[in-house]
């Protein structure tokens, strides 16, 4: 078969690039670039920094579509989200800069516990605010303890669990658990790493242009 990959960014890897930029997934990194040049020597011809059109679909009448778009962060359920500035953790990855010194994570699984990681790796005082009692429950059991004994470690990483969804006010942030409020107090950014949703443009519009 003839395969043109479409890729909006100008390097293949979405998402996984940017994991693979943490510090303790240096495997991680070498899998990605064993996937990529396999891409490559199998012939298929690349198309960077493009992100496909239905109408460079009508032109190219391929003869099987295959839409991976992958998923985007999800907009934080958080009251006062609105007033205030918040990342994605894809941002965390992008422009850890960005980041101020003292910042609150939301969520509980693999991606919330690593970008906690990050940024304490990267001397950041982070505390990690999860839904659920259990962090990570969808992990296998030697991976999972490896990570939580890596959160543990680190004392710039406060856990607090399981919350409901925090209130943000500029520099303020509310967590209550159970029926009790606590205020944590000179909160720089806030991370949201709880929900992330389906890009689903493109398919949307191949549905709507009905292609033969």
């Amino acid at each position: 078969h003839t395969v043109t990959l479409f890729e909006r960014d100008e390097e293949l890897g979405g998402q996984a690039r940017r994991i693979a930029r943490l510090a303790h997934k240096a495997d991680f990194g070498q899998g990605l670039r064993y996937l990529i040049s396999s891409t490559q020597k199998a012939g298929v011809r690349l198309e960077l920094g493009r992100e496909l059109e239905v109408d460079q679909i009508r032109e190219g009448r391929p003869e099987v579509l295959v839409v991976a778009a992958g998923s985007q962060p999800a907009p934080p359920d958080i009251r006062g989200i609105k007033d205030t500035d918040w990342h994605s953790y894809l941002d965390v990855l992008d422009a850890p800069a960005r980041v101020g010194r003292r910042v609150a994570v939301w969520g509980g699984g693999f991606i919330a516990c690593e970008t906690a990681l990050f940024l304490a790796e990267l001397g950041r005082e982070v505390v990690l605010i999860s839904p659920v009692t259990e962090l990570v429950p969808d992990m296998g059991p030697r991976a999972k303890w490896y990570l939580l004994n890596q959160l543990n470690q680190r004392p710039e990483i406060r856990i607090v669990k399981p919350a409901q969804p925090p209130r943000l006010e500029p520099g303020r942030l509310f967590i209550r658990i159970d029926e009790k409020e606590e205020v944590i107090e000179e909160i720089d950014d806030l991370i949201s790493a709880a929900q992330r949703l389906p890009e689903t443009r493109l398919s949307k519009k191949v549905e709507q242009a009905r292609l033969p």
